[in-house]
């Protein structure tokens, strides 16, 4: 079956839009919002720095990085439902494939991940001092990439949402079973 098809054009042309509001909606909720979720910022720092709060018992915890916390889970649960338009769409319209759809959701995923990793002046470098603080999860990650210098909401629980949602929404592991012969 030829890949562009009206319903596959269609499919491209409300899921990268989706991607794109998805990535400025948690900027503009960080810097308008200040949402916060309790014990995910899971980092002790190396000094004290001005502009840093307490919370929840750890010190040295950014603002910034809170509301980001915050804007994170809100952006994942807007994921959520961007991820599901395609396949729900595709399906109604008698597409069959998500070999578009999965695609654009990776790209998400690589476009989020690259925002979430990038520091500025907002978001300082940071090691990774603590490890007994740290969730099974997050010493895996940390294991697996080293102990680079994260910003601290890329091991929270809205980025660790943000992938669940991509994975589970966007009909990778559909494609997966249909390319294998299976039919679901």
């Amino acid at each position: 079956m030829h890949l562009f098809t009206l319903p596959r054009l269609l499919i491209w042309a409300l899921t990268f839009p989706g991607v794109m509001v998805r990535i400025h909606l948690k900027a503009w909720l960080c810097r308008l919002t200040g949402l916060t979720v309790t014990k995910v910022v899971l980092f002790q720092y190396e000094e004290d720095r001005p502009g840093y709060v307490e919370h929840d018992g750890y010190r040295n915890i950014p603002q910034q990085m809170l509301a980001q916390t915050g804007s994170g889970i809100a952006c994942g649960l807007l994921c959520c439902a961007l991820s599901a338009v395609g396949p729900l769409l595709d399906a109604r319209l008698g597409g069959g494939s998500f070999l578009l759809n999965a695609p654009l959701n990776w790209l998400s995923i690589s476009i989020g991940t690259y925002i979430w990793l990038l520091p500025d002046e907002h978001f300082p470098r940071q090691a990774i001092k603590d490890d007994q603080s740290m969730g099974f999860l997050d010493k895996a990650i940390c294991r697996l990439f080293g102990e680079i210098q994260f910003v601290g909401s890329a091991l929270n629980g809205g980025f660790i949402f943000d992938l669940l949602c991509a994975l589970c929404l966007c009909g990778f592991t559909r494609e997966l079973v249909c390319t294998a012969g299976w039919h679901l």
